[in-house]
């Protein structure tokens, strides 16, 4: 994993996004790794999802929340997988889950082509 810095096909990385805060990356991880995400987010914290995750033409998000932090779940055709940060205190969350997250999703397949 590394922080700010290109994509690199079959990594992940935390980077910065638009919004100023952190996105924890999975560039080459389908769409249907989704749920499996989900899950290890609130495996692993205390975070938990909200509704069912939207999905659309070329995107898919959802929201997860503790206290009221918030943490946005999803995929998209130009990040991949994501988890990403809205605040400060997001930020820290990420930073803390993301080597957490790569051991666990250190053997997920690619996205398969087409």
């Amino acid at each position: 994993m590394s922080e700010v810095s290109p994509h690199q096909p079959g990594h992940s990385q935390l980077v910065i996004v638009a919004n100023g805060h952190l996105s924890y990356e999975i560039f080459r991880a389908p769409a249907s790794q989704l749920p499996e995400l989900r899950r290890l987010v609130e495996k692993l914290t205390p975070f938990k999802a909200r509704l069912f995750p939207i999905w659309g033409f070329d995107e898919v998000i959802q929201e997860l929340r503790h206290n009221k932090v918030r943490l946005g779940l999803g995929w998209d055709n130009w990040s991949g997988l994501y988890l990403m940060a809205y605040c400060e205190a997001g930020d820290r969350v990420l930073r803390e889950l993301a080597p957490l997250l790569d051991a666990e999703t250190v053997h997920w397949p690619p996205e398969e082509k087409t």
